[in-house]
């Protein structure tokens, strides 16, 4: 599992993400903290929910989950309306 968190700009995030899958296996997890922090958060957030390899993707409003299961059909579930902090 990875965990994502700090930079809080679109930048920062997608480069971390990009340079980390060439580090990365089937049955890695990514955490991204803080994806709706900013519209450059969210934009990044999309942007990887949305790459070639995520195949499963969570969005719990205060942070997103994906993984990179390729033998899974792709799917995206939106979370946000359970969980209160």
């Amino acid at each position: 599992m990875i965990y994502i968190d700090g930079n809080h700009t679109y930048d920062a995030t997608v480069k971390y993400f990009l340079e980390l899958l060439n580090h990365v296996n089937e049955n890695t997890w990514f955490v991204f903290d803080d994806i709706y922090w900013s519209r450059g958060m969210n934009r990044a957030w999309l942007e990887i929910i949305n790459h070639e390899r995520v195949s499963l993707s969570m969005d719990f409003f205060h942070f997103g989950v994906i993984m990179l299961q390729p033998r899974m059909t792709k799917e995206h579930f939106k979370l946000n309306g359970l969980l209160s902090f």
